[in-house]
């Protein structure tokens, strides 16, 4: 048995197309497809992660957009 992971879009017919290597070529296989969405997978990650929010208490950080331009002050 092969594990293969990869991502993919789905058209908006709902088609997926998947090319297989090709020592698969010409004989019988069984496929498992497990479907989850991309974007709720990476939403779930980074949420869990113990640096997700470790900043919201700065004060310094209340407008993130000042904050960000202030980092880059004299880079760009």
């Amino acid at each position: 048995m092969q594990a293969f992971q990869l991502t993919s879009h789905v058209s908006p017919e709902g088609l997926l197309q998947i090319q297989l290597p090709a020592d698969l070529a010409n004989q019988d296989v069984e496929i498992v497809l497990t479907i989850q969405p991309k974007i709720a997978q990476n939403a779930a990650k980074l949420s869990e992660s113990p640096l997700f929010g470790l900043w919201r208490d700065r004060p310094e950080c209340e407008d993130v957009q000042a904050f960000v331009d202030n980092l880059r002050t004299g880079r760009f």
